[in-house]
């Protein structure tokens, strides 16, 4: 892992410890193209906060949270 100077013991995928956060305007449609990836691997399914943000999150290959 020369190129950010760690050793590759130092390095922890699946640590949940940060998430990516990306809006999406129209998240109906994102969910939909989601559904056709077979390999997804969800954290939760889609949540409805009492003030009417939708969101879903699912881990990258490499284990990172993304949060839609």
């Amino acid at each position: 892992m020369t190129f950010i100077h760690k050793k590759e013991s130092e390095i922890v995928f699946g640590g949940n410890v940060a998430e990516l956060y990306f809006e999406e305007v129209d998240f109906d449609g994102f969910i939909l193209k989601i559904n056709d990836i077979a390999d997804i691997n969800y954290v939760h399914p889609i949540v409805e906060h009492s003030w009417g943000q939708r969101v879903v999150r699912f881990y990258d290959p490499d284990k990172h949270i993304i949060e839609v």
